[in-house]
């Protein structure tokens, strides 16, 4: 119930901030709707009943009034684009195809407002500079604001994590003055170094993803294959992580005898102290919460309610930072727990006829799969329905993976010996890399399917049969089809209309201006503007938000200067293409190579005409 009361509050408040009317107020009913039912369920005294609404209530309000201060915090933050002297440390920092991109902290800026910033900076540079983690560093630039909405969607990762300005800077133009590391930055480092010590190839880098949740260095199509196949979420630490680290842990500490309340205690900060390595992440927090709560029932000799702990979970966690609810991170985690809590035993029986340990994984797989379906399907336009089965396969794995990993780096960093204890890491990494990006996943994508608000409907009708709500079978078996049914004819409706309209999409940045035109079966995009050091992220999010993937014309609408190739080799790492068009001289020796390397038919314009 508190859960219930922060989330209602949280969605009325930002409602009523960004103008969505409709969900504050129906936010605001349920609610009353909630304290309604409590006044009149009967178990517990009148003045028992006032309380707990007058304290559901407050929580109500506090979510409400929490998001609506965060945003408004964030929205006044604006410098409104200035040229700024900058000190900052980087908190993160990743290497892309152009350059670098690290995250700033502790930032003081010089120029037409002086002083320390609240919020972070996100700092892209061109070229080679020998920036890491804890590194202090100083430029001259232009620092811009980012806002509370982009490309029509609310920015709930930057909000949740403090990024609000932006600079673009050569490498050239920043000094390093300095290195500062938390206790958890440095254990995270020290981890990421063993790794790419004791593991050759880009192999460590899917090893650091799957200790640390961290897929910033893992290349885009691998990340691609891992979503595709359904089990990227072995990169979120989660329920997985922390509970395979709290069994071998609890394991360890049976073997060593130690009382049940220090065996909890000490349990309970070392998955805390991993959370915070992790950089606190919604899932990892979530895990933890709920592993703690475990153990000390168990000390208290109380029975262990999972719902309530991940409720007490997702309390705490919002009660923290209200935007949480608003990022895909924390709802996948805590929707897929709540269809394993629900679901998992009853689907495993239905699959009794196979042996007890596949028909358990069944059962968690696809119920894991029937909550975090809509989810991917909103946030990423696209689900694998292969996940079922992968999941089944790899995470036995990936848990005995983890824990040898997790070992193999600790003692191999502090002996420094990474090369032999992670030896036999090195091929099992190699191995699950070579089965997830070798084959191809195409098949067993749901992709394209729109569902927007429609999902109430889905998990209402999913909620109700689970058990949660006491009503008679008839009643429930009415409801949940009535809502099904609302659920078929209007994804269908909505879809079929969303399909039959022509779609523009624009996509502008500093290195790259391109519209994409969907109509009639075929899907153009034309090329306004090109840097020689495009980045093309963005690009690369509309392929995936719109599960855009095929280009029947790519236009070049200026002169491409005897560059064509090099623009064509970069866009075709985004798009499939077909036909390429470009404008100016005709360039016949370019055309050869163009159709000899790549196959695509290619059209020369000039002055308006085709040549």
């Amino acid at each position: 119930m508190l859960a219930i009361s922060i989330v209602l509050g949280i969605l009325s408040g930002y409602g009523f901030y960004v103008g969505k009317i409709f969900l504050a107020i129906i936010s605001v009913v349920c609610f009353i709707a909630l304290a309604v039912f409590l006044l009149f369920k009967s178990g517990k005294t009148d003045k028992a009943k006032i309380v707990f609404i007058i304290i559901f209530a407050l929580i109500f309000i506090f979510g409400a009034s929490s998001i609506s201060l965060k945003l408004e915090n964030y929205v006044n933050a604006d410098l409104n684009s200035h040229y700024y002297i900058v000190d900052g440390r980087v908190c993160e920092n990743t290497q892309t195809d152009y350059g670098g991109k690290c995250l700033l902290d502790s930032v003081i800026v010089k120029g037409n407002v002086s002083g320390g910033l609240k919020y972070k900076v996100v700092v892209y540079y061109y070229g080679k500079k020998d920036i890491d983690v804890g590194s202090t560093i100083s430029f001259y630039g232009l620092l811009k604001d980012k806002q509370l909405f982009y490309e029509q969607s609310f920015s709930a990762t930057d909000v949740e994590n403090g990024v609000k300005y932006i600079a673009t800077v050569n490498a050239e133009e920043i000094s390093i003055t300095g290195k500062s590391c938390t206790i958890f930055e440095q254990v995270h480092l020290f981890i990421r170094d063993t790794l790419k010590q004791g593991i050759s190839g880009d192999e460590w880098k899917i090893g650091y993803g799957l200790l640390l949740g961290n897929t910033d260095q893992v290349d885009h199509a691998v990340i691609e294959s891992y979503r595709s196949a359904g089990v990227a979420h072995v990169f979120a630490v989660s329920g997985l992580h922390v509970g395979v680290l709290a069994v071998a842990l609890n394991f360890l500490l049976e073997k060593l005898r130690t009382k049940r309340w220090l065996k909890a205690v000490l349990i309970t900060l070392v998955l805390f102290f991993y959370a915070g390595v992790c950089g606190f992440s919604a899932s990892s927090v979530r895990a933890t919460i709920m592993s703690a709560v475990l153990l000390f029932s168990a000390i208290k000799g109380r029975r262990y309610d999972p719902l309530s702990s991940i409720g007490l979970a997702c309390f705490l966690v919002l009660l923290i930072s209200p935007v949480q609810l608003f990022c895909v991170g924390f709802q996948l985690s805590f929707a897929v727990v709540i269809g394993i809590l629900l679901y998992s035993k009853k689907i495993e029986l239905l699959f009794k006829f196979l042996p007890k340990k596949l028909s358990s994984m069944l059962g968690v797989s696809l119920s894991a799969q029937i909550f975090g379906a809509p989810i991917c399907l909103l946030a990423f336009n696209k689900v694998s329905i292969f996940s079922i089965l992968a999941n089944v396969i790899f995470i036995p794995i990936i848990s005995v993976v983890f824990v040898y990993l997790l070992v193999a780096v600790l003692i191999g960093g502090l002996l420094g010996i990474p090369s032999v204890t992670l030896f036999v890491g090195d091929y099992v990494l190699k191995g699950i890399n070579f089965l997830i990006t070798s084959l191809d996943y195409k098949w067993f994508i749901i992709s394209g399917v729109s569902i927007g608000a429609l999902v109430v409907f889905y998990y209402l009708a999913f909620l109700l049969p689970s058990g949660i709500v006491k009503l008679k079978r008839l009643t429930k078996t009415i409801l949940a089809l009535s809502l099904v049914s609302v659920f078929l004819i209007g994804t269908v409706a909505c879809n079929v209309r969303e399909n039959s309209f022509s779609k523009v999409y624009v996509v502008g940045s500093e290195s790259v201006c391109c519209t994409v035109i969907k109509s009639s079966g075929q899907t153009t995009a034309v090329i306004s503007d090109i840097d020689g050091a495009v980045s093309l992220n963005r690009l690369k999010r509309l392929r995936e938000k719109e599960n855009i993937t095929n280009i029947d014309s790519l236009v070049f609408a200026f002169d491409t200067e005897g560059k064509i190739q090099e623009y064509v080799t970069k866009i075709r790492t985004v798009f499939n293409l077909k036909r390429i068009c470009y404008y100016g001289d005709k360039d016949q020796s370019t055309e050869n190579v163009i159709k000899s390397s790549f196959g695509y038919e290619i059209v020369n314009f000039y002055d308006g005409e085709q040549i």
